[in-house]
C-alpha cells in the first residue's frame, strides 16, 4: 500500500506543480501583487504552493497499512512575515482559497494505473 501512496502523494505534487486544483482545473490567479513578486523572485506566478518549499516539503505518507493509507503533511512551523506559522494553518488558508489538495480525477486514474502494473492481484474499492 505503500506504494500506492506514494505514488498518489507524487501525482498530487505534479499536479500543484502545474498549478491545477482537485477537480483538475486551472487554480484561480495570484493576486497581481503577489504574483508579479513571485514571477520575479521564483520564476513562476501560479498558484503551485512553492514558495518556500516547507509547505510541499512536508507533503508525505503519515501510515499506511495492508488497505489503508494515509496522506497529509508533516507538524511543523515556519517563519513568515506576521511570525511563526504552522504548516497545517497554512494548508487550511490556501484550501479556502482553492481547494488543491486532495484527490482529482488524474490522481486517481495514476493510482489505478500503478495497480493494474502491480505483480499481485489488489481488489479495488473506489468510493
Amino acid at each position: 500500500m505503500l506504494g500506492f501512496a506514494n505514488v498518489l502523494n507524487a501525482s498530487i505534487a505534479a499536479r500543484l506543480d502545474r498549478g491545477l486544483d482537485a477537480n483538475d482545473n486551472p487554480a484561480p490567479p495570484l493576486n497581481p501583487r503577489y504574483a508579479k513578486f513571485k514571477q520575479r523572485r521564483y520564476g513562476s506566478a501560479i498558484r503551485d504552493w512553492k514558495l518556500t518549499g516547507q509547505t510541499r516539503g512536508s507533503m508525505k505518507v503519515l501510515s499506511a497499512a495492508p488497505n489503508k493509507a494515509t496522506l497529509g503533511f508533516l507538524d511543523g512551523t515556519r517563519r513568515g512575515r506576521r511570525g511563526s506559522v504552522t504548516i497545517a494553518q497554512v494548508v487550511a488558508l490556501n484550501q479556502r482559497i482553492s481547494r488543491q489538495y486532495g484527490v482529482s480525477p488524474s490522481d486517481k486514474a495514476q493510482v489505478l494505473r500503478a495497480i493494474q502494473l502491480a505483480d499481485s492481484p489488489i481488489q479495488v474499492k473506489v468510493a
